[in-house]
């Protein structure tokens, strides 16, 4: 899951703004349900979109498809932890 476009997913949603004067839709956002790694029946849902207008869904849907990559096997688990300073 890229984190930069799901981010972008939410906004396109109303759950953020590109400009100051933009309004925040409270209702609206994105609710994954599975995590990374997760082995998914086909035909299952991965997320349900929230959002103020069909127009805003339908763009929303669009941009996560292109930020969840589906694979034949899990992805290596990343550490939570990178490093101290």
């Amino acid at each position: 899951v890229d984190a930069q476009k799901t981010g972008i997913t939410a906004a396109l949603l109303g759950a953020g703004r590109s400009r100051i004067d933009d309004a925040i839709d409270p209702a609206a956002g994105i609710v994954f349900h599975c995590r990374p790694g997760d082995y998914i029946e086909e035909g299952a849902a991965l997320a349900t979109l929230h959002a103020g207008t069909l127009e805003a869904a339908q763009s929303g849907m669009e941009y996560l498809y292109r930020a969840v990559r589906i694979g034949a096997r899990a992805p290596r688990p990343k550490k939570l932890i990178l490093g101290k300073i």
